[in-house]
Order: C-alpha cells, then structure tokens, then sequence
C-alpha cells in the first residue's frame, strides 16, 4: 500500500472523531450542547483509492481496519492491515506537533493534522470540515431523503454521500482523484 493511499485514509478517518460526535447505522448521533466530552473510541472498516492520469492512468487501493481514540488532549488513528497488524499511525496532542507514521518508517510532521496530509501527499484533506459532515452540516445539500438516512453534499471541494452509518467521500482536482469508503463498527 502506498504511503499517499495510507495518509488519506488516516486522515479521513481521523477526521470522523475531531467533533467528538460518533455515527450509527441510523446515521450521526450529536452531542448535546453543554455536554462533558467523553474519551471517545470508534472502529471501522476502511477502503481508499487514489487515481492519477499523468503520464499514465495509475491507481493505488488500500483497504482494512481503523480504531480512533479521542479524549481531551490527544486524538490517535491506527490504520489495521486486513490481519490485524498496524499499517499507520497518525497522532496528535494537545499542544504538539502532528505525526503520521507508517509501519514501513515514512514520516511526516506538521502544526496540524490537515497540514501532516498536505505535506505528506500533496492532496488537502479538510480535517477542519469532516466533524461537521459527520454532524449533517454541509456547505452544500444537494439532496437528503425526506428519513434523513440519505445525503448528497457538496463541501471543501469533496462529493459526500452518507446512506446510514456508511461515508463515501471523493475529491477530484485535473489529474487526481481519492475516492474514501468508511464505515463504522456497530456498537
């Protein structure tokens, strides 16, 4: 698996937990206003694909688990290979440099996790917006079904589609694109 296809899933993944807000398979769940922050553990399933046409139309696939831990000062992502063994880590606390790390070595450091995906590889994945995604705020509905389960939107530059607990997120730009699947574990 690629470096760039590990990195955008890390951070698309940790994206879901910034806003401290879980998914179901009805769709998001909110905190309530006023709320204590609860450390916060999800998991999932994960798929990412990323496509390039110059010179040659290449693309690169990346599937397997997530597991997300958030509490007040630190925010951890692990990327699972299909075995269970880690792939990627990205880190961050309170006050420190973000990382991402992979099991091969590759590193990559920045003020913030969104500014540690556009380092690392060259595509901005917009960590700030996804929490609010999560959350059914979009710049952009362009449709929702009258159960709300169903969501089409349009935000940062990336295509949204929510149906249930499960996440389908593409982002084109000329000769590039990523295409994120995430679903998340039942509790």
């Amino acid at each position: 698996m690629s470096f760039r296809v590990l990195v955008a899933a890390a951070g698309l993944a940790a994206a879901t937990v910034l806003s401290g807000c879980a998914t179901t398979a009805e769709g998001p769940v909110r905190q309530a206003v006023g709320e204590t922050t609860q450390p916060l553990e999800l998991s999932g399933r994960f798929t990412t694909t990323y496509v390039t046409s110059l010179p040659e139309t290449r693309r690169e696939s990346a599937s397997g688990r997530f597991e997300l831990y958030k509490d007040a000062s630190r925010l951890t992502v692990d990327l699972l290979s299909p075995f269970g063994q880690t792939i990627a880590r990205a880190e961050q606390l309170e006050g420190e440099s973000a990382r991402l790390r992979t099991s091969d070595g590759k590193e990559a450091t920045g003020a913030t996790l969104e500014e540690v995906f556009q380092r690392a590889i060259g595509i901005r994945v917009p960590a700030a917006r996804l929490p609010d995604w999560l959350s059914d705020r979009f710049e952009r509905v362009v449709h929702r079904s009258p159960d709300g389960r169903h969501v089409s939107a349009l935000d940062a530059g990336w295509q949204i589609e929510r149906d249930g607990g499960r996440w389908d997120l593409v982002w084109h730009e000329g000769t590039q694109r990523v295409e994120v699947r995430l679903l998340l574990d039942a509790d």
